[in-house]
């Protein structure tokens, strides 16, 4: 009856397969246990040898749903997509990218991790021409021509992980790159997600320095 289904422990989700573009010498089970859920991590703007961690890329990698928003987010522009050329900055290891990759005019992934582009690359790299990863910082778009884009991502809390300075020039840059009434889509942590007495960009660079 309901009671019993009530209290039925949930079903585990199924496991998903990990491509040889991220293969771990002691095999992938090894490679999983070695990520915590809770690492808090984020590869927006670089910070070190860590984003560079088969550990932190595999944390990366195993993301694959959009989140609530960005799935609303896309629905809306679901008749302009095919014509947007998309700036995905903060790609990681491209949650975002299966989502929006072979569905717009020209998709560029960006991250601040060589290790991160390098897993999208191997990852995407039968997606065609219009598919492209670069690594670079946000904060510094230079590589591309103002006006550039019709639509700019930066998920998973990008802008938190930051200093206020920092944020300033990913901004501007982001207005630089959009061509007019572009748009700019993006999320960010409120009051509730911080720990006591902390700043986001604190609270990111402590998450920065976690020993492997």
């Amino acid at each position: 009856g309901a009671a019993e289904r009530i209290g039925r422990p949930p079903s585990p989700p199924p496991r998903r397969p990990v491509g040889p573009w991220l293969a771990f010498p002691e095999g992938v089970q090894a490679g999983r246990d070695q990520v915590s859920r809770s690492d808090g991590i984020h590869p927006a703007d670089g910070g070190g040898a860590v984003w560079e961690t088969r550990r932190v890329v595999l944390r990366y990698a195993l993301g694959r749903s959009l989140q609530r928003p960005e799935a609303a987010i896309l629905a809306l522009l679901r008749d302009r997509l095919p014509a947007m050329r998309v700036l995905d900055l903060g790609v990681g290891a491209g949650r975002t990218t299966r989502h929006l990759a072979g569905r717009v005019a020209e998709y560029v992934g960006v991250d601040a991790s060589a290790a991160m582009i390098a897993a999208c690359r191997r990852r995407f790299d039968r997606r065609g021409p219009e598919v492209s990863f670069i690594q670079a910082a946000a904060r510094d778009l230079s590589i591309f021509p103002a006006g550039r884009f019709d639509l700019v991502l930066f998920s998973f809390n990008g802008l938190d992980y930051v200093g206020h300075e920092d944020r300033l020039r990913v901004l501007a840059e982001v207005r630089r790159v959009l061509r007019p009434e572009g748009l700019f889509c993006f999320s960010a942590h409120d009051l509730r997600s911080l720990r006591p007495g902390r700043r986001p960009c604190e609270q990111a660079k402590a998450y920065r320095h976690q020993p492997e």
